[in-house]
């Protein structure tokens, strides 16, 4: 039923399925997210996170395909759906920081960190899994951001994981990605 959803929103889910590779498991998280990133042209912040939601559609709805039609073992394709979500979320998180940053800088010596748990931090998502994920950041908390509107680290670290949270759960015209707890 959720891939039938899935497909009534999206018709052209189908065309993923036309190339055999689509029954391939997919590759490791540096691939996939070199797959999701848009390169060698200045796109902004709306179309990359499209490029994402349209991609990892494609590829989540063939490995639900792959568990239907019985061409792939349900552990191995839950792997697959882990290393899609992670690659989305580093390629989400790429570009909601990058656009963070031109307004506000970087806090000297930190870092965003976001943890997985559940499913996702075991590596074994379903075809409806949310993400349950941990944002925390190192450095110190009592640093400012060095841009044109500096904030306190915590109110950076905050707002920036506010802000990558919204690139991987808000709706836009390619669709939904994930819920995010």
């Amino acid at each position: 039923p959720t891939l039938a959803a899935d497909l009534s929103r999206r018709a052209s889910l189908l065309d993923g399925l036309i190339d055999a590779s689509a029954f391939d498991a997919p590759p490791g998280v540096t691939a996939l997210a070199e797959r999701l990133r848009i390169e060698g042209v200045e796109a902004g912040l709306e179309e990359r996170l499209d490029r994402v939601r349209q991609l990892v559609g494609e590829l989540r709805f063939a490995l639900g395909v792959q568990i239907v039609v019985g061409a792939s073992d349900p552990i191995t394709v839950a792997s697959g759906y882990a290393r899609v979500a992670e690659a989305a979320i580093r390629v989400v998180g790429e570009a909601v920081t990058a656009e963070f940053e031109a307004v506000h800088g970087k806090v000297p010596g930190s870092e965003l960190v976001i943890l997985a748990l559940g499913r996702m931090g075991g590596g074994e998502l379903t075809h409806a899994s949310d993400l349950d994920l941990v944002f925390l950041f190192t450095g110190d908390f009592a640093a400012e951001s060095a841009g044109p509107k500096p904030l306190g680290a915590t109110q950076y670290f905050n707002r920036l994981a506010q802000r990558v949270t919204a690139g991987l759960s808000v709706a836009t015209a390619a669709g939904a990605l994930y819920d995010v707890d």
